[in-house]
């Protein structure tokens, strides 16, 4: 896990801005940033050590040092994928996923990228041939920006390393994507074919087993882990299942005393004896911390900048306590309809919303997971979003998602509930779903709901309101709360135009029954 930074020139002087944009982003690294030229490509990175802490130095280079990658991610299936090389007649010097990059490169050219198992995001460069293969992972988990000047490509992890280069516009690559030959391509789609044939508890047994393969794989390591735990279902199966695969698991949970997730994920550590460190909070906290989230999460969306305050100040508190890996729940909601805007809905709108929150998750929780927990060098992993476990999800049918359940009322997560219903404790099993921030107790994250709304409506005045949205039409600001938050996003990062672009959310995101 790293940030990472490359320059890319078809010019004879190649720019010499590395340094620069590293530094900007080394809190994504726990050493000196390093960086190395290669050809017509600068290649740096800030590393954070998980695997091989010793030797998986970056830069990496291939046996004659004509490759150069530099690598934002894990590789779950890397050790099958070294077999496989070295039966080819690749040799190896480190035992680091990273390594692998440059030798698929040169087995299978783009092709590879379809093998790879994990989140990632990288950049490759061939001396030789002057190629650049540029990629990110099928879902978004991990970021990456570029920006183009002249003859000249620039590359980072966040947008924090492009916006004071002299360049024109920020882009974002999107989930599944890959820059190769100065051409963007595609390797990964969402597909959701139907899978009718299938019953539920074929399905069921399918998503257990998927789950638990998912979880299993991201826990084997020698590092203290620790699960951000809000005590609803989806994290509540990741942790019972990381302490299955791995004893050193430590339950991470914020809110105040009288705040649901706080009870909930207080009352599973004490009835199951796990081990768990907490966090309270106060309100003016949470106000004094919005310039600083957003600078962060570099982004003005209310759902990011919301949610992000409660991840900054768990992240905050496994810094603190020395943790560097940390599990997650993300994706649960996407890919097995856990928002209230699947209630009583038709298969089609549920299959429609649910591609639709998948395609923008690069641009809402995974960059609030990704932001908060690397601006304290800190990886999460999310095996909710396993791309096994959502290439089958997706195949499934709405019914299996949204239907009754064992008290014959209409529920969201039916085959997630179902699937794990024999470890979960009742009282987890019938939770319905509540967000980071309504559970611990700031209040909703809907729409024109919540403190932090109420909060931007008493600071912004009518005036400025209407200020904001004439000077920056462009941006759809629709609420005080768009512009409180655009205020800071706009004093650094505008050159980022695909923000204009809104991202699409849960209208309703807190799954209540309104009938049974």
């Amino acid at each position: 896990m790293c940030g990472i930074a490359a320059i890319y020139s078809q010019e004879q002087e190649l720019p010499n801005d590395i340094e620069f944009m590293l530094n900007k982003i080394s809190h994504r690294g726990e050493n000196q940033p390093n960086s190395i030229s290669l050809g017509n490509c600068w290649l740096g990175t800030a590393r954070l050590k998980i695997v091989d802490r010793d030797k998986g130095i970056q830069p990496m280079l291939n046996e004659n040092s004509t490759i150069g990658v530099i690598f934002n991610g894990e590789i779950y299936n890397y050790l099958a994928l070294k077999e496989r090389l070295i039966a080819k007649g690749h040799s190896f010097n480190t035992n680091c996923d990273t390594e692998i990059i440059a030798h698929l490169y040169e087995e299978y050219g783009i092709n590879f990228l379809a093998m790879l198992d994990g989140m990632f995001a990288f950049v490759l460069y061939d001396s030789i041939k002057q190629n650049l293969l540029v990629a990110r992972d099928y879902f978004g988990v991990k970021p990456l920006y570029y920006a183009k000047n002249n003859n000249s490509w620039f590359f980072a992890s966040e947008m924090k390393a492009l916006v004071d280069l002299e360049i024109e516009t920020i882009e974002e690559l999107q989930p599944g994507n890959y820059i190769f030959k100065n051409t963007i391509g595609h390797y990964y789609h969402l597909v959701d074919e139907p899978m009718e044939s299938i019953s539920f508890n074929e399905a069921k047994y399918e998503v257990r087993k998927l789950i638990e393969d998912a979880v299993c794989k991201r826990v084997q390591t020698d590092l203290p882990i620790g699960v951000l735990f809000g005590g609803g279902i989806d994290s509540t199966i990741v942790l019972l299942l990381a302490l299955k695969f791995n004893p050193d698991v430590t339950a991470l949970i914020i809110g105040n005393d009288d705040s649901p997730d706080y009870i909930y994920a207080n009352r599973v550590c004490e009835d199951l004896n796990i081990p768990a460190l907490r966090r309270t909070y106060s309100i003016e906290d949470v106000y004094a911390l919005i310039p600083k989230i957003v600078d962060v999460t570099e982004s003005y969306e209310p759902n990011v900048v919301s949610g992000s305050v409660l991840s900054f100040l768990l992240c905050q508190m496994a810094k603190e306590h020395g943790y560097k890996l940390l599990l997650c729940g993300e994706g649960s909601d996407e890919i097995f309809a856990g928002y209230g805007d699947f209630l009583f809905k038709s298969d089609d709108e549920i299959k429609k919303g649910i591609l639709r929150l998948l395609a923008d998750l690069h641009r809402t929780q995974l960059q609030r997971v990704d932001r908060t927990s690397m601006n304290f060098t800190i990886e999460v992993r999310e095996p909710l979003l396993d791309r096994k476990l959502v290439d089958f999800a997706l195949k499934l049918p709405p019914r299996f998602k949204i239907g009754k359940n064992s008290q014959g009322k209409s529920t969201t997560k039916l085959i997630l509930r179902e699937a794990f219903k024999d470890i979960l404790p009742d009282y987890i099993y019938t939770r319905e779903k509540q967000t980071l921030m309504d559970g611990a107790g700031i209040g909703k994250v809907d729409r024109e709901c919540g403190l932090l709304y109420s909060y931007a409506n008493s600071t912004i005045s009518d005036d400025e309101y209407n200020s904001w949205i004439r000077e920056y039409p462009e941006y759809n600001l629709a609420t005080k709360e768009d512009v409180h938050y655009f205020r800071h996003f706009s004093s650094r990062y505008l050159k980022a135009k695909f923000a204009q672009i809104r991202p699409y959310h849960a209208q309703k995101e807190i799954a209540v029954n309104e009938s049974n």
